[in-house]
């Protein structure tokens, strides 16, 4: 009785972690930001589509295998990519800073759900270890399968200090690139911080401030309004924020001197006011803004 109860109650732990995983890495890679996930879809497609990456989390598929869609497109900002066909075959690479960040970024979201795998491992291997004990039939099935329940457990605990142990020192990592304020933030070194802190919060769910280089928790409502401050643009669709889009002015000379031998074009002064007073509430940012001559 004990197993029957003890074991279906760790399984219901695993769900609700990997529902937990799911959920955050549905928000962050459906924001703007990333675009990875597409959630204007119907209530079929979209139970669907999360049940499915419920199960991969649950199950600990690999994120290369997870994403492979998204790991092999060639638009990429900093990630190192290439293609070519080899003897009939197309071939793809991906580069990654280094092992411990592969290994990482493989393996995201197992560092909840390991610890409840192993203890519902555990559970398993006492249950065997008793029937055999104290049965006389299957005896050596039993044993035979306490040992492959016990190299298990032994792997899921090697993998579980070799995941804390590479995270922490990945984490400390991005923490000096994105503290990093030696050189000015233009062109590569930008994308480089910038890719650093989405790392940091879709795998830490933390913000890192490069001034006081303190981690705050990260919620998916603080994301969302991060990624609206500092962008100014809807977390959601990506569209102007009202801030953004209130009044845009463009001011142009009286005259503008085409070239030394042509005469000079006479253009009126131009204030150009962007509006959209029929834009819904849940959204500030226009599809496509009017324009006002004034």
């Amino acid at each position: 009785y004990v197993f029957a109860v003890f074991w279906p109650v760790v399984v219901f732990f695993n769900l609700v972690i990997a529902i937990y995983e799911a959920q955050w890495e549905w928000a962050v890679k459906s924001s703007y930001s990333m675009g990875d996930v597409i959630t204007e879809l119907h209530w079929s497609d979209w139970c669907l589509s999360f049940g499915s990456l419920v199960l991969l989390k649950f199950f600990f598929v690999e994120n290369i295998i997870k994403d492979v869609v998204v790991g092999l497109h060639p638009w990429k900002s900093i990630q190192p990519y290439a293609a070519f066909v080899l003897e009939g075959a197309r071939c793809h690479i991906i580069g990654y800073k280094n092992k411990q960040a592969f290994f990482v970024e493989n393996c995201a979201g197992q560092q909840l759900g390991l610890p409840t795998q192993l203890l519902s491992k555990l559970v398993i291997l006492v249950f065997k270890v008793w029937m055999a004990a104290w049965t006389r039939e299957n005896r050596l099935p039993l044993i035979t399968s306490s040992l492959s329940t016990t190299a298990s457990v032994v792997w899921l605990c090697f993998k579980f200090f070799k995941l804390q142990q590479e995270r922490r020192a990945v984490y400390g990592q991005l923490k000096r690139i994105v503290c990093d304020r030696s050189e000015k933030d233009e062109g590569a070194k930008k994308k480089e911080r910038e890719h650093a802190q989405k790392f940091v919060n879709l795998h830490w769910r933390v913000e890192i401030d490069p001034k006081t280089e303190r981690a705050t928790s990260l919620t998916q409502k603080k994301y969302f309004e991060k990624c609206q401050v500092n962008e100014d643009r809807c977390a959601e669709c990506g569209r102007p924020s009202l801030s953004n889009r209130v009044l845009t002015e463009l001011s142009i000379s009286d005259s503008v001197p085409l070239s030394d031998s042509q005469e000079e074009c006479p253009i009126p002064p131009v204030r150009m006011q962007i509006l959209d007073p029929e834009l819904p509430p849940e959204c500030e940012g226009p599809m496509l803004p009017g324009v006002v001559l004034e």
